[in-house]
């Protein structure tokens, strides 16, 4: 009985080279040049994560905020590289998505230009069921590339090139051709919206911020420096589990240089507080517009001051 525990024992161990280096044979010649850059790239030991800008908050002087920023999801399409039966699919297969009819969805892709901004929430849920609706699509076209070539997946670039030919006569190749360019020129990305939740309220005297979230008028500018201060990269790579001698670092994760703190410490911001008076300005509001009923100026400029303290309450 020991004896054919060694034989066991000598045909595993044979079999496990034998898989070892059929992989390392086909990784070393069978493997296109593309694919094993993109293997590189995936197992790479070093890596970025970048920490999107977020702008401060402006109060009034009793904590009411009147210009904040919130975390939303833009849904897109590059819609000049969509086909006519692309745009279809994507409009039945993401209509439950953003309950929309796909006949507004279309509208939406035919209006023109490159770039269009099919929808902004920023409902994580939806998000959710959105990335969900893509990897559906995602998982039939690797069943149409199975047929085709044998294997489910292929690189980016390689699709590209097989897809802008159109994909010949075969009708497996077609679709997922059509499946891979809704997915490729679709998509949604996470960005920061500034919102005004009182709409013209104090307007003049708050301002207003750039597509790229810069302050451009009133407080947002005169404030941008402590309002913003722009996204933060941090390199890392991966060490060894168990950390060096001296260090307590109990994480396989290595910064490539400097430290955490002095990183992100780019990428804080301080809130704004005004000495303006939120129940002192709705007065001061509605005076202005029974001024403007009234007598119809051309402008209205009101504005309160503390006489002790030369704080301007509104």
């Amino acid at each position: 009985i020991p004896k054919f525990r060694f034989l066991y024992l000598y045909v595993f161990f044979l079999a496990m080279f034998s898989l070892l280096a059929f992989r390392y044979f086909q990784v070393q010649l069978l493997m296109e040049d593309e694919e094993f850059a993109h293997l590189l790239e995936h197992f790479a030991d070093k890596r970025a994560i970048t920490l999107p800008g977020w702008r401060g908050v402006i109060y009034t002087s009793d904590g009411i905020p009147v210009a904040l920023t919130i975390n939303t999801y833009v849904y897109y399409a590059i819609a000049d590289r969509l086909s006519g039966e692309e745009k279809e699919l994507f409009a039945r297969s993401f209509s439950k998505v953003f309950n929309l009819p796909p006949r507004l969805i279309l509208k939406h892709l035919n209006e023109g230009g490159s770039y269009v901004k099919l929808f902004e929430s920023p409902d994580r849920e939806l998000y959710l069921k959105f990335t969900a609706k893509r990897r559906e699509l995602w998982k039939e076209e690797r069943r149409y590339l199975r047929k085709v070539f044998g294997r489910k997946t292929l690189s980016t670039k390689r699709l590209l090139q097989i897809c802008s030919q159109g994909g010949g006569n075969n009708y497996n190749l077609q679709r997922a051709c059509t499946i891979f360019n809704v997915l490729y020129w679709t998509g949604a990305v996470e960005s920061n919206k500034r919102v005004y939740p009182h709409h013209r309220f104090l307007a003049n005297t708050v301002g207003f911020v750039s597509e790229e979230g810069q302050g451009r008028a009133g407080v947002e500018k005169i404030a941008d420096k402590y309002l913003y201060a722009g996204p933060v990269k941090i390199y890392y790579s991966y060490g060894p589990l168990r950390p060096p001698k001296g260090e307590k670092i109990h994480s396989g994760l290595r910064l490539v240089e400097g430290h955490i703190y002095p990183l992100v410490k780019k990428n804080l911001t301080a809130d704004v507080y005004l000495t303006v008076d939120y129940t002192v300005q709705a007065i001061l509001e509605d005076v202005k517009r029974q001024i403007v009923e009234r007598w119809k100026p051309k402008k209205v400029v009101l504005f309160l001051m503390d006489a002790y303290t030369g704080e301007i309450l509104g």
